[in-house]
């Protein structure tokens, strides 16, 4: 959503917020959900990909919903805190809701409940401030991002929370006449996403007035809009034109163009959410089914078309046993480089001569079995294949009518029931690559079994955080150790294990003082046309270890683990 309008929406409804006690938090799909102690109303976020946005609805919460340990975190925090304040960032769209609540040791806990909805990394972040540190300190968040996906700002627990880089542009309800006079002289836009460009908060309705407009007499519709917008003086207009949905408080545009009116900025959240957003995600649900209908339809009829080709072979059964008979009654006459042997047909009345086929490499009695053959397989053939043609033609007409009845789909709860049925099936079991030894939920190890396994391991399955330990100079098995969290330190028991493990599943396994080197997946590639389990690596460290047993480094990491519960 644009920030205009989530602007215009915490002014709209900063005092119903205020003073609510957050009680239970849900999540489905890309939907957060926030309820309030003796209320009836639920906050609803949505993250939906360059269309997230909130507001406060009615919406019943039920069985759909689910909770997971994001969800049970920050609501362990919130319960009961009570909003104090909501604020809006500064020309960006970050909302910020800020409560407390008083612990059991009667200290004030302050929370900052942060919704970025910015385009492509829309996220939702819980903090809480260290007044001994003057910071507010992450607790957890939707999506994290850490030290190799951004430098400048990771969103992980315990770091400080760091607000996106600033904009560095004007807004353009708040530069002045000058410097927009200016600023478009100077630029020249051609087109509005130029213009765009050059200004912080320029919704999209602008775009109506843009075209062949004077500089003055756009700049006096800016002022104009400006002063609706300050005095509240604005109903507002969903707008849509070749599927583009936008928001405008000016009835300015074509009248065929305007879609709906509403008096409250959350009104037309609520709409735009439930017609644009739920839209989108129903239309893409029916897209991903009936393409997976498709594909089933493609391969039933393939196979079917090949099913009836052999039954019209089969349908052959009394002409095989017809020349089968012919060829023993003549089986003198048959010699070996004959490709075709004149009979008498002695089971028609007419008795005339034919000539019967055969393969001039195959002996006499080879080929007059060939003939026997093809009757005793359309015999016992045909009803079998009878009953998979039948079967597979009532399978295609299940999915004719499946597909029917999801394009007939209007209501994104119906579309819901077969998303879930889908989801449920089960599917068959893979054979695992790899050997693992599951540590906690930060570390993992994998050990490539044979070469194309170690390919495989390091060069797909491995992330650029994870960690790759080999013997220095002996051929070996490819170690990984998988940063699930992306942290930035190894623990060095952890290092200690991969490295004895790397020393055992290699030729030095029964040698002392093995030299292991270690680096981050990051630092190594593998040449182009070189042998399976052949990679270079760059920017590692060397540990000398003893090769220690699988199975005893096992029993280690279990120790570990019931030493952490």
């Amino acid at each position: 959503m644009e920030y205009l309008f989530l602007k215009l929406w915490i002014k709209e409804n900063k005092s119903a917020l205020f003073g609510l006690q957050f009680d239970k938090i849900y999540q489905f799909e890309d939907r957060y959900f926030f309820s309030f102690y003796k209320h009836n109303k639920t906050l609803t976020v949505s993250l939906f990909p360059n269309d997230s946005l909130c507001f406060i609805d009615n919406i019943q919460l039920n069985d759909r919903l689910r909770q997971n340990s994001f969800i049970n975190i920050i609501s362990n925090h919130l319960k009961y805190s009570k909003i104090s304040h909501i604020e809006i960032g500064k020309n960006d769209r970050i909302v910020e809701i800020f409560s407390q609540k008083i612990n059991i040791y009667g200290d004030l806990i302050q929370y900052k409940l942060t919704f970025e909805f910015i385009n492509h990394y829309e996220n939702i972040i819980l903090s809480h401030y260290d007044k001994d540190k003057d910071k507010w300190i992450i607790i957890d968040s939707h999506r994290k991002i850490s030290f190799s996906e951004n430098r400048y700002r990771q969103i992980l627990p315990n770091n400080e929370y760091v607000y996106p880089p600033p904009l560095n542009k004007p807004d353009i309800f708040e530069i002045s006449y000058k410097d927009f006079k200016e600023m478009l002289l100077r630029e020249n836009p051609q087109n509005w996403r130029d213009f765009l460009k050059l200004f912080s908060g320029a919704p999209s309705f602008l775009c109506l007035y843009f075209q062949n407009e004077p500089v003055d007499e756009l700049w006096k519709r800016i002022q104009q809009m400006k002063g609706i917008i300050e005095n509240a003086e604005y109903k507002i207009y969903l707008i849509t034109k070749k599927n583009y949905f936008s928001l405008s408080p000016v009835r300015k545009v074509i009248l065929e163009n305007i879609e709906q009116e509403f008096t409250t900025i959350n009104e037309a959240f609520v709409y735009f959410y439930y017609k644009n957003i739920i839209q989108k995600k129903l239309d893409s649900h029916k897209e991903t089914l009936l393409r997976d209908i498709d594909k089933q339809i493609r391969k039933i009829q393939i196979g079917l078309n090949k099913k009836r080709d052999a039954y019209s072979e089969l349908e052959r059964e009394q002409e095989w046993k017809h020349k089968a008979e012919l060829l023993k009654a003549n089986y003198h006459k048959l010699k070996l480089g004959m490709k075709v042997v004149k009979v008498i047909d002695y089971f028609v009345p007419e008795m005339p001569t034919i000539s019967i086929p055969i393969n001039e490499r195959l002996s006499p009695e080879k080929n007059m079995n060939l003939y026997f053959k093809k009757y005793k397989k359309a015999k016992s053939g045909r009803k079998k294949l009878s009953e998979q043609i039948v079967k597979d033609e009532k399978g295609l007409k299940l999915l004719y009518e499946k597909k029917k009845l999801i394009q007939n789909i209007t209501e994104y709860s119906a579309i819901l029931d077969y998303v879930k049925h889908k989801e449920s099936v089960p599917r068959k079991q893979k054979k695992r690559l790899f050997k693992r030894f599951y540590i906690d939920e930060n570390w993992d190890i994998y050990i490539g079994r044979n070469n194309t396994e170690n390919d495989i391991l390091t060069t797909k399955f491995a992330s650029p955080d994870d960690w790759f330990f080999h013997t220095k100079m002996y051929h070996g098995a490819h170690i990984i150790i998988r940063n699930k969290k992306k942290k930035e330190e190894l623990p060095n028991f952890i290092k200690l294990w991969a490295a004895q493990l790397a020393a055992y599943q290699s030729k030095a396994k029964h040698s002392s003082h093995v030299p292991i080197d270690y680096t981050q997946i990051r630092y190594t590639s593998k040449p182009k046309g070189s042998q399976p389990g052949y990679i270079i690596y760059k920017n590692y460290k060397t540990i000398y270890v003893e090769p220690v047993n699988p199975q005893i480094i096992k029993k280690e990491i279990e120790a570990f683990r019931k030493s952490c519960e």
